[in-house]
């Protein structure tokens, strides 16, 4: 697992930043792709959620040869039309700004998704929203995205990436693609 800084710290700034940004937040991740021990894979599978799978998504439309290593990506939950509660807290963080919906961070992202990855990615995509998500509306998680690559299963923003068992959902589905 690969991790990021965030928290409800409040940025000041050119004095203080809690959290990096999410462009920042890609380019450590895509670093972390070509270092040990990560550089030795040729295709990774993904599975994101929520803000992490804006950072992967922006990873992706920056790195060619990261695109090109992507063999599945599962996004749960992921804001990728942005969020409107995002928008109301943006003077908080920046964080919060770039997943404001409407927001330049959120704009760019889907306009270069969809001129790099154009409707046909090179991967499987699954883009996963939860029947009672009410932080991450499903209008936002799957909406950008062609009906192809939208599935539903049962529970709410964290219940769908905290299975209590191997029967839940969101585990069967990610098996049922890797095998």
């Amino acid at each position: 697992t690969l991790g990021y800084a965030t928290s409800f710290q409040p940025d000041v700034g050119g004095v203080w930043s809690a959290d990096p940004d999410l462009p920042i937040l890609a380019k450590l991740f895509k670093t972390q792709m070509i270092i040990s021990p990560l550089n030795r894979y040729k295709n990774f599978t993904f599975v994101a959620h929520s803000m992490g799978g804006l950072i992967i998504q922006k990873a992706i439309i920056d790195d060619e040869k990261l695109n090109k290593r992507v063999e599945n990506f599962f996004m749960f939950g992921t804001p990728s039309g942005g969020l409107r509660k995002a928008s109301w807290l943006k003077f908080w963080k920046r964080q919060f700004r770039n997943m404001g919906k409407n927001s330049p961070f959120i704009m760019e992202l889907r306009s270069q998704w969809d001129k790099i990855v154009n409707g046909t990615p090179g991967f499987c995509l699954k883009v996963i929203a939860g029947t009672n998500d009410q932080f991450v509306n499903p209008n936002s998680s799957l909406g950008p995205f062609d009906e192809k690559f939208q599935y539903v299963i049962p529970g709410n923003h964290l219940d769908i990436v905290k299975p209590k068992t191997t029967a839940t959902e969101s585990v069967r589905l990610v098996v049922s693609v890797l095998k």
